[in-house]
């Protein structure tokens, strides 16, 4: 229920009713443990240990290709075992000045699940050599995250409203239509963000690989 405020005089808010009037957007922890809920749904009912499928944007040719792998994987450095990965990787098509550009910004989010581990960038345009780096996943981009995350989660959860299993979902050529205008504006704003980042050194890339078997 939206709160009344008597704008006729001056009021002071305390910092938990501050907090009452922030985003109610929930948690990227909470999404992302509801979106794994559903991961988990559709690999038992396929019989499959990982999946993967893409999503387009309203008025856009931006791509989300998304994947989910039930493996577990190791930190190069750390030798920290996580048992399963997520990854987004959010495609951009654009013309400027007669020059075609593409860009892909991949964000991998080990167990547990709900923040971003490791941020690449992609960008390739006619003719010059490809830019690629990793940078260092911040505020920013874990707001990012949260929010594709969110539309992700919003069409798996319409169609199991709709329907009793996922044995019929289309992992291709569907759109998001939770807040698609916003996430594309928000990935150009992050792209600038990033390319204007210095890149991680080589040291400080983690590397998430599938682990060893003993």
């Amino acid at each position: 229920m939206v709160p009344i405020v008597d704008i006729s005089t001056p009021s002071r808010f305390s910092i938990e009713e501050k907090f009452s009037y922030a985003s109610a957007e929930p948690n990227p922890k909470e999404v992302a443990s509801k979106l794994q809920g559903y991961f988990t749904q559709i690999l038992l009912e396929r019989r499959q240990p990982s999946l993967g499928g893409s999503l387009g944007f309203e008025n856009s040719n931006d791509l989300l290709e998304y994947s989910y792998n039930t493996s577990t994987f190791c930190n190069f450095d750390t030798k920290k075992a996580s048992h399963g990965k997520i990854t987004l990787e959010y495609h951009s098509f654009q013309q400027w000045k007669g020059q075609n550009s593409f860009s892909a910004i991949t964000l991998t989010d080990v167990a547990p699940f709900g923040s971003v581990d490791k941020v690449q960038v992609l960008v390739d345009k006619d003719v010059k050599v490809p830019f690629y780096a990793n940078y260092a996943p911040g505020k920013k981009v874990q707001k990012f995250y949260g929010s594709l995350l969110r539309g992700l989660e919003h069409e798996l959860e319409q169609y199991a409203q709709r329907h009793s299993t996922f044995n019929d979902f289309d992992f291709a050529d569907k759109v998001i239509h939770y807040k698609s205008r916003e996430i594309t504006r928000e990935h150009e704003k992050l792209l600038i963000s990033l390319l204007r980042q210095e890149p991680l050194p080589g040291k400080d890339i983690q590397l998430y690989n599938a682990c060893d078997k003993p």
